[in-house]
């Protein structure tokens, strides 16, 4: 059962203990997320993933990814039966 005090003050709350070692999952107001063995502050990991999605997008766009992606999808044959 719940206890009113954990509805109240759902921040305060540890996340579950991980399934796996790169299990991140963690509820809303977490003051802490585990990856990778280790536990990092919600603020610190959320910086780093908003960094490291960053970095991937710009190396897209400068290789032009999507375009030689598109480019080689368009040049599938299918074949109609």
């Amino acid at each position: 059962m719940v206890s009113l005090s954990n509805k109240l003050t759902p921040f305060f709350n540890e996340p579950d203990n991980p399934s796996h070692f790169f299990d991140y999952r963690a509820h809303f107001f977490a003051p802490s997320k585990y990856f990778a063995g280790t536990y990092f502050s919600t603020y610190t990991f959320n910086l780093i993933v908003i960094w490291l999605m960053t970095i991937l997008l710009y190396l897209a766009l400068y290789f032009e990814a999507l375009r030689k992606g598109l480019d080689k999808l368009s040049k599938i044959k299918f074949s109609k039966k």
